[in-house]
């Protein structure tokens, strides 16, 4: 009997942690998704600051050999990576806030666990 319970917690350790990954993988994506959406409402071609990023990095391009128009899809490809690299390192330090706040409310939790029988059984008596 002790090996079905010891399957039994190694089956629930592994479709916990399945869940916990998908859970966690969802809001990774979500999150990025919300993010990438914020940025690129402050990053479009009518603000000041877009402009000259995106002048500074066509002109690397003109410099590397690349014609005009090629250089200027290749700034906007640029810009758009570093929107979605920085979405995604929101979107994981989203995550990992969440994966805190979780373990901090368990270790939290195990105050008000009662203890179990057997080390109820081993306490000394008072």
């Amino acid at each position: 009997m002790p090996g079905a319970v010891l399957l039994s917690s190694t089956s629930s350790a592994t479709i916990g942690g399945s869940f916990g990954i998908a859970i966690l993988s969802t809001l990774v994506t979500r999150r990025e998704q919300f993010h990438d959406l914020r940025i690129g409402e402050l990053v479009t071609v009518y603000s000041p600051a877009t402009q000259a990023r995106l002048a500074e990095v066509q002109g690397n391009f003109v410099n590397k050999g690349f014609d005009a128009p090629t250089a200027l899809k290749q700034a906007h490809a640029v810009i758009k990576s570093l929107v979605s690299r920085e979405a995604f390192v929101m979107a994981f330090n989203d995550a990992f806030l969440v994966i805190s706040v979780t373990l901090l409310v368990c270790a939290a939790a195990i105050w008000f666990c009662k203890p179990s029988r057997a080390e109820e059984a081993h306490s000394p008596a008072d």
